[in-house]
């Protein structure tokens, strides 16, 4: 018999799907985990759905077996990223007319902020999540500006969106199985929510950053509030299409030279050392039994540092970073990877990020950081939203949640 309380918690990565089956009563639980290769997405498209179908179907069916027999699940939850997600700010104002900011008047910039989104989606795009970045009074920052003075207020209001087509082939998954998908959220934020050190001096202030295989996503947050996110299309398949040209060996090759001798910063100590393959664990079947260290750790420094780059611009940090940078996802294991991030960010501090949540203790690894995000913030938005049963409004109806 199905369960409501039972919940597929669903990332689908252009490398690898994850999938935890999670009881959600009485408090949030993993009875049931599975990882495998994905098939049919490449670089965080989907290329083959048919194919992607087939593998996640399969990861799934594994997770609910460890789950228990008994455990059918119906629900699923999924992580959405990719370069067809995006995400854009839009700002409501409305004017304070007794001179002190009242309740209506915060709901007046927020509901002229969501009026401005619905006028700037295009169609063919859907809204994914929205959050405050901050309230602006007098083109002033303010925390909180209910009881000030002033005669302007602004809802400065950050969007992410996605492809609708995108989305509908992304649902299809879990539906073929029976499942009503019942949240979505961004991988930035699930990522962000699984690293957090609950220290406010690195938690209000931080830039989090999940490589994945096919793309990476970042989320940037100031002062507690997030305020920018972004999907950049560069991740480790892109690393190890380098070094198979690079070293003229084969894409199964270079995956497993990267994972066992990648280096993201290359030492310039000897730069005619080389690795021997002989010593390399199975056969290697390239052209030559040694290849150059340097020129392997030089080309995955490249790679990393155009990544780095790019999000320093996307954030306008191409100076220094005012925060603490937290790399994750399974290529910020790499040695030498917070070296290289320290860097570009203008020497700031980087943490390598794990899930630190105490129902994922056995997924503590920077892969796992966002399936194991995502099922924290569903829990969360259910808990909210039993706590807001009954509140209303025409914004809440049209920005409604997807369970």
């Amino acid at each position: 018999m199905a369960q409501d309380n039972i919940l597929a918690v669903i990332d689908i990565g252009s490398a690898e799907t994850k999938v935890l089956v999670v009881d959600l009563e009485p408090q949030l639980q993993v009875i049931g985990a599975f990882c495998a290769k994905t098939e049919g997405m490449r670089k965080g498209e989907i290329v083959n759905l048919g194919a992607l179908k087939e593998s996640v179907h399969s990861v799934i069916g594994q997770a609910e077996k460890l789950a228990g027999a008994a455990r059918r699940v119906r629900g699923a939850c999924l992580a959405v990223s990719g370069a067809l997600v995006g995400g854009f700010s839009v700002k409501g104002l409305t004017s304070v007319k007794s001179g002190v900011v009242r309740a209506d008047d915060k709901e007046a910039a927020r509901a002229d902020a969501f009026d401005a989104c619905l006028h700037r989606i295009p169609e063919n795009r859907h809204i994914v999540q929205h959050m405050l970045r901050r309230y602006l009074l007098d083109r002033r920052e303010r925390e909180e500006p209910l009881g000030l003075s002033g005669r302007e207020l602004t809802y400065d209001l950050w969007v992410i969106d996605a492809d609708d087509t995108y989305l509908t082939e992304l649902y299809q998954i879990p539906n073929r199985l029976g499942m009503t998908v019942r949240g979505l959220f961004p991988a930035s934020l699930a990522s962000a929510e699984a690293v957090r050190t609950f220290a406010q001096i690195m938690d209000d202030n931080r830039l989090v950053i999940d490589i994945g295989a096919g793309t990476s996503d970042f989320v940037l947050f100031r002062d507690g509030a997030v305020v920018c996110t972004g999907v950049i299309p560069v991740g480790g398949e892109h690393i190890t299409n380098d070094m198979s040209r690079g070293l003229q060996i084969r894409m199964e090759d270079a995956e497993r030279l990267k994972i066992k001798y990648g280096n993201a910063y290359a030492r310039d100590d000897d730069v005619f050392a080389e690795i021997d393959l002989d010593s390399f664990e199975g056969e290697l079947k390239g052209f030559s039994k040694h290849v150059s260290r340097y020129k392997m750790e030089l080309i995955t420094e490249l790679r990393l540092r155009e990544l780095f780059t790019l999000i320093a611009k996307k954030i306008n940090a191409e100076e220094a970073f005012s925060g603490t940078v937290f790399l994750t996802g399974g290529t910020a294991q790499m040695e030498g990877i917070g070296k290289l991030a320290s860097a570009i960010f203008g020497n700031a501090e980087v943490r390598i990020g794990e899930p630190s949540l105490s129902f994922a203790r056995a997924y503590a690894e920077p892969k796992y950081s966002t399936v194991v995000g995502l099922a924290k913030l569903y829990r969360d938005a259910l808990s909210q939203k039993r706590e807001s049963s009954g509140k209303s409004g025409w914004f809440r109806r049209i920005f409604r949640g997807m369970f």
